[in-house]
C-alpha cells in the first residue's frame, strides 16, 4: 500500500526521505474550524499547521532542527481538542506509517500542545499561535540556504524554482494562512528515485529569533523532501 503525504512547503534546502504506507485523499471537509492555523515553537524552529477542512492529513508538524516531519491521517474534533489517528513519520534516515498511532492536540487562542507515543517514546511539542504566512510579494526573490548553498527563486505569480538536491518547480496557491502546490516537479535529483512530477507541497513562513524563514515539505506516494531557508 502507498501513503500519499499531504504536507507543508517552501525552503531553499530540501532533505529527502523515501518510503510508503496507505492511500489518502486531500478532499476538503465542509467547514473551517477555530483550531485551524499556524503554530510555532520558537525554541527549536518546530512548526505545526492545522487545516481541519482537509478530510485527511489535517495536521502537520515539521521539526526543522532535528529534520523530522510528522503528518496525521484522520482526525476528530471535540471542543478545543483534535484527536488524530494514523501517523506518517519522515526523518533523515527513516520513513514509516503506523495506522494505530494516535495524537492529541489541545489548542487555545494563544497556542497548542500535541502529545503522542511513537516507538514507545513520548513525543510532546508546545507551540505559540503565530500570524499567517507572508504574501507572495514579500516572499518574492532569490533566497539562499547558508548551510548548503541551495538556491530558491519565488515569483509574485506563485511560480518557484529550487536548485538543491533536485531542481524543483511548481506554482503556489494561497490556502488560508499557508500555500499549497500540486503536481510539483523534481528533476536532476542527486538520488534519481526522487525524480517525479506528482509531488504535493505545503508552504509557510514563520518568524524565529528575529528572522523570517520559508519552511517546506513536499511528497508523493513514495518520497518526501523538506527544509528551511531565511528570507
Amino acid at each position: 500500500m502507498k501513503h500519499k503525504l499531504i504536507l507543508l512547503a517552501m525552503a531553499s534546502a530540501l532533505t529527502g526521505c523515501g518510503g510508503g504506507g496507505g492511500s489518502v485523499s486531500s478532499s476538503p471537509a465542509a467547514t473551517s474550524n477555530h483550531l485551524d492555523g499556524l503554530y510555532v515553537n520558537d525554541t527549536d524552529l518546530t512548526i505545526m499547521l492545522i487545516d481541519t477542512d482537509l478530510a485527511k492529513n489535517a495536521v502537520l508538524v515539521g521539526d526543522y532542527v532535528n529534520s523530522e516531519i510528522l503528518v496525521s491521517n484522520t482526525h476528530t474534533i471535540s471542543g478545543s481538542s483534535i484527536t488524530t489517528k494514523g501517523l506518517i513519520y519522515a526523518g533523515s534516515s527513516a520513513y514509516l506509517y503506523d495506522p494505530t498511532i494516535e495524537a492529541t492536540i489541545t489548542a487555545t487562542n494563544e497556542g497548542a500542545n500535541i502529545t503522542s507515543v511513537i516507538n514507545n517514546t513520548n513525543i510532546t511539542y508546545s507551540f505559540d499561535r503565530t500570524k499567517d504566512s507572508a504574501s507572495l510579494a514579500e516572499m518574492a526573490g532569490t533566497h539562499i540556504n547558508p548551510d548548503d548553498g541551495s538556491l530558491w527563486t519565488v515569483n509574485t505569480d506563485g511560480t518557484f524554482t529550487v536548485n538543491g538536491i533536485c531542481i524543483v518547480t511548481g506554482t503556489l496557491k494561497r490556502v488560508k494562512g499557508y500555500y499549497s502546490a500540486e503536481n510539483v516537479q523534481a528533476t536532476n535529483c542527486s538520488d534519481p528515485s526522487y525524480n517525479a512530477t506528482d509531488y504535493t507541497a505545503r508552504v509557510v513562513t514563520v518568524e524565529h529569533s528575529g528572522t523570517t524563514y520559508l519552511l517546506a515539505a513536499m511528497a508523493n506516494d513514495s518520497s518526501a523532501m523538506w527544509g528551511s531557508a531565511p528570507l
